[in-house]
């Protein structure tokens, strides 16, 4: 009997041992870092990344979308080795120096920076993977010829864009125009004046101009929604 309950005494200190305390509460930047971990699992090269800025440009541009204004940015992803980075424009009050408002090609870190940002999503287009391979080659020929961002949100100049008309531009080009994102008439005469305010522009001009609102993005028939993330704030 002794030697069972010495036994007994033994089995339960060495559960007691090997049992852990329950682990302390992760900070809010951890659980923010452990988001952006789990993104860079997910996401694969082509794949739409989708943001949704904490700063009044980004409100502003959330509005222009007319049904779901989740998300005010987004960009397309390349993982190689190094890491997962997102190709995308913005203006220059937003991240970007002021000087320098090229196409760009940054960490998602950086991107999605919860500092900065709401949410982050991720979005997957059906392409094959020669259609990812044209998508890339495009991106780089634009940073090559320096496209860059368009505060007029003109759909006709090719050497200037914002983030929904790139993408658009990609999707055209790697499908040969099959898949591409709807574009919209500015009819809501009160979005018309917040434009125009925005674009500093008469509001018979922003009327005459077709836009992309982010949403026809993600909204898009053949964008599946891959995962979402609402960042915690501090």
């Amino acid at each position: 009997m002794q030697r069972i309950f010495i036994s007994l005494v033994l089995l339960t200190l060495a559960s007691c041992g090997s049992s852990s305390l329950p682990p302390a509460a992760q900070t809010k930047e951890e659980k923010n870092r452990a988001m952006i971990e789990d993104a860079k699992a997910i996401i694969q090269t082509g794949d739409i990344v989708l943001r949704c800025g904490r700063d009044m440009t980004s409100y502003k541009i959330r509005e222009m979308s007319e049904t779901d204004k989740t998300y005010s940015h987004a960009g397309i992803a390349l993982v190689d080795e190094k890491g997962v980075f997102i190709y995308h424009l913005t203006p220059p009050e937003l991240d970007e120096p002021k000087e320098d408002t090229t196409i760009r090609l940054e960490p998602i870190e950086k991107f999605a920076n919860p500092e900065n940002n709401f949410e982050l999503g991720v979005g997957r287009f059906p392409f094959t993977k020669e259609q990812v391979a044209n998508v890339i080659a495009h991106l780089d020929s634009m940073r090559a010829a320096k496209v860059s961002f368009d505060f007029l949100f003109d759909l006709k100049t090719k050497n200037k864009m914002y983030c929904s008309e790139m993408i658009d531009d990609c999707l055209r080009y790697a499908t040969h125009d099959s898949l591409y994102l709807k574009r919209n008439e500015f009819k809501d005469p009160r979005l018309v004046k917040r434009v125009g305010r925005y674009l500093k522009a008469d509001t018979t001009v922003v009327r005459s101009r077709l836009y992309i609102p982010i949403e026809n993005i993600y909204l898009h028939p053949a964008c599946k929604i891959i995962a979402q993330y609402k960042f915690l704030l501090k």
